[in-house]
């Protein structure tokens, strides 16, 4: 009697068991839809993309470049544009390298291309000669490369049209080709200028420091890489209050193997600014050296207005912003007597005006005023300072040797801690007071400082 439970217990279990089997094997694998061939996933048929030819069915730049388009304007797939692309027209070239090419000409701010154009044969040659002397790999290809000029406009008013510069490649008999040695260089700077953005992004100063010590041939020195940590501090905040648009949506002016330039729109900062105010930024390639050129806006010190000789002040460009007369009784007794003569300023719209350069031993002025060659007689405003290597005694904002001073055979890197954005800017420092335009133009060589000019720009 005490086994019967368990009898039972155990041929209850064996008939939910044959009710499972039997359910199972009465399923109908086609009730709901389902068939054995439904089983294997679905994929929606493909459209096959056919690139367009010529009249007389003939590949050509046309056919490429408006490949190109469809696929940054959205209307095509770059695998499938890259497979019908034939074989021998893109040899070597990997479907990763072609999609990062054409992912660096399409726009994340809505664009789209609107037209196209061959670039003159001057401009042409222009870019040739410049990827042949950066990157003499290249110079044969260089040589069989034409240049085209894709023209992006947006739906949006606020977003102005742009265009980008690229390259395509020739064969013996005039037909395209896509050089992966090209594509490849291409894509080595896109990379580098990611890398870039992405470092200001995220402001992170060491990593902006490591791209930026990446311009120097060799490992710089230690009050170099200062310099360029100095200079990445800067530009991150100069990103972050000044400039509109993000890093990465930075849009690109030139895609070259030795040069790739961007184009930034600046924060409106004060009323009556264009709002359309734009900045750019240039990767170069040049013997496999990248190097980055991102402007500064750096101004002229107010101190650097400030001239010395011999320890002692001599005088102001000008004071608190004010141009002030000066007269010869002052300098001839310090400076000894100058040599003058009349002259003009090319770029001075007031012809009128009586220019003269006062030349002493160790410095040069150009004055509007008065002056008498005779009795060695001088007075007016100042136009121009000039400072060369007989300035032995001469220093601009301090004594000579102190530590803000600048002065004629400083070593670089100490003119380039007052200024390390100055070989961006071409040596050329702007100034301005009381709105009128100023500036310091320095000529240097490969260790020093070897002239100083202030002077009125009109």
């Amino acid at each position: 009697m005490q086994n019967k439970p368990s009898r039972r217990i155990l041929r209850l279990f064996f008939l939910l068991l044959v009710v499972v089997i039997i359910i199972c094997g009465c399923f109908d694998p086609n009730i709901g839809g389902l068939s054995n061939s439904s089983q294997v996933t679905r994929t929606e048929q493909k459209h096959q993309y056919n690139l367009s030819t010529s009249n007389d069915g003939m590949i050509t730049d046309v056919t490429l470049i408006s490949a190109f388009i469809d696929i940054i304007n959205n209307n095509a797939n770059t695998v499938d544009v890259y497979r019908a692309i034939p074989e021998k027209y893109r040899e070597n070239v990997s479907l990763h390298d072609f999609t990062v090419y054409l992912n660096m000409m399409s726009s994340n701010l809505n664009y789209r291309v609107t037209e196209f154009a061959r670039i003159n044969d001057t401009k042409r040659d222009e870019y040739s000669n410049s990827i042949t002397t950066d990157l003499p790999s290249l110079a044969v290809l260089a040589k069989e490369t034409e240049f085209y000029q894709l023209t992006y406009g947006s739906e949006n008013p606020s977003l102005d049209d742009y265009s980008i510069i690229i390259g395509i490649q020739h064969d013996e008999e005039g037909n395209f080709y896509l050089s992966d040695k090209w594509i490849a260089n291409v894509n080595k700077l896109y990379e580098f200028s990611r890398l870039y953005f992405d470092a200001i992004d995220e402001q992170d100063a060491d990593m902006l420091t490591w791209i930026l010590t990446q311009g120097y041939g060799e490992p710089p020195a230690d009050q170099m890489i200062n310099i360029e940590k100095s200079k990445a501090n800067l530009l991150i905040d100069y990103y972050r209050f000044n400039v509109n648009t993000a890093p990465e949506d930075s849009l690109p002016l030139i895609l070259l193997p030795n040069k790739m330039t961007f184009i930034q729109i600046l924060e409106i900062q004060k009323p009556g600014e264009e709002s359309n105010a734009i900045r750019s930024c240039s990767f170069s390639q040049k013997n496999n050296i990248i190097s980055v050129s991102d402007p500064y806006p750096e101004v002229i010190k107010s101190m650097h207005l400030n001239v010395y000789y011999q320890d002692r002040f001599l005088l102001s460009w000008s004071s608190n912003g004010i141009r002030q007369t000066y007269y010869n009784y002052h300098f001839n007794e310090i400076l000894g007597e100058p040599n003058i003569v009349r002259t003009s300023l090319a770029s001075s719209s007031e012809s009128d005006d009586n220019f003269w350069r006062i030349t002493y031993p160790e410095i040069s002025f150009i004055v509007r005023g008065n002056a008498d060659s005779d009795t060695k007689t001088w007075s007016g405003i100042l136009e121009r300072i000039e400072i060369n290597e007989k300035s032995t005694n001469i220093s601009l904002g301090e004594p000579k040797n102190s530590e803000n001073s600048i002065y004629i055979g400083m070593p670089l890197y100490d003119f380039y801690n007052q200024y390390p954005f100055s070989p961006e800017a071409d040596y050329t420092i702007s100034g301005n007071q009381l709105n009128e335009e100023m500036e310091m133009v320095v000529e240097v060589d490969n260790e020093k400082v070897q002239s100083l000019i202030l002077r009125s720009v009109y």
